[in-house]
């Protein structure tokens, strides 16, 4: 699932990045999403969003699932 690009930034041809920092737990659930930093507040809860209904296996150590700490950047570009 992509993020939704806000309409009025897309007009506004605005790209921009939000770094998500979250737990991962030991079944791949995401913990604790939020935001870092952002290069402008209207892509912060678009990117949260799409973070949401994300899918991932979760981190292992010695063999077994661990919770995990992840950091993500999630570009907002528009496409030429």
């Amino acid at each position: 699932v992509s993020p939704v690009y806000p309409a009025d930034l897309r007009k506004k041809r605005v790209e921009g990045t939000v770094t998500l920092v979250f737990l991962l737990d030991e079944s791949g659930r995401i913990e604790d999403a939020r935001v870092e930093n952002s290069t402008h507040p209207g892509f912060e809860q678009p990117a949260l969003n799409a973070l949401r209904k994300w899918k991932f296996k979760p981190g292992t150590k010695d063999g077994g699932s661990v919770k995990t700490h992840m950091r993500l950047p999630m570009v907002f570009r528009i496409a030429s």
